[in-house]
């Protein structure tokens, strides 16, 4: 599993003030400065190559070529913007990465958002995600999720608006874990 050390992250913000969210996320997700993620996540690279597959920040998915990033095909999600019957936005996994599927303890591809996280920390992702869509640019963000009654794991997410036949409407994500905190 791909694993990036992200104790960066808990030193500045560790604040105890801040109350667990729900089920799946000990803290709220929180923004982070793109450039910043990218030197703290090793991850300059890689965010080089997708670049390469853009135009103006957007990938153009007839250009994206997966096997530039072997070493980050276990980190890799697509996901699919749909519209559920109340008209509200969601997000459906494709192609998930291994390292994605060992923390949900499960297959994700074929599953939505909606389906997978509760509470505000939903509402968060969601509008996350949509904003990527939006502004047509890239977004970084932190959190943590909860993978038992007492482990959790922390993450540094970059998400990729993608511009497909229909439009700008899918994510191109990178999830990258830290297992090297102690559970």
């Amino acid at each position: 599993m791909f694993s990036a050390d992200l104790n960066f992250i808990v030193a500045r913000d560790s604040d105890p003030t801040k109350i667990p969210a729900d089920a799946m996320s000990r803290k709220m997700p929180v923004s982070l400065d793109f450039q910043e993620a990218m030197t703290l996540g090793g991850f300059t690279k890689a965010h080089e190559t997708v670049m390469a597959m853009a135009d103006d920040g957007v990938v153009d998915w007839s250009r994206f070529d997966i096997t530039s990033f072997a070493y980050w095909m276990p980190a890799i999600a697509t996901l699919d913007r749909i519209e559920t019957e109340a008209g509200e936005p969601d997000f459906v996994y494709r192609f998930v990465g291994e390292s994605i599927n060992t923390i949900a303890k499960r297959s994700l591809r074929g599953i939505s958002l909606r389906q997978v996280l509760v509470g505000p920390a939903m509402n968060w992702i969601l509008t996350e995600y949509e904003t990527t869509l939006k502004e047509g640019h890239p977004r970084a963000s932190t959190g943590q999720v909860t993978i038992s009654d007492m482990n959790w794991v922390r993450y540094l997410r970059f998400l990729y608006p993608v511009r497909t036949a229909t439009g700008v409407d899918r994510i191109l994500l990178f999830m990258l874990y830290d297992t090297s905190l102690p559970a």
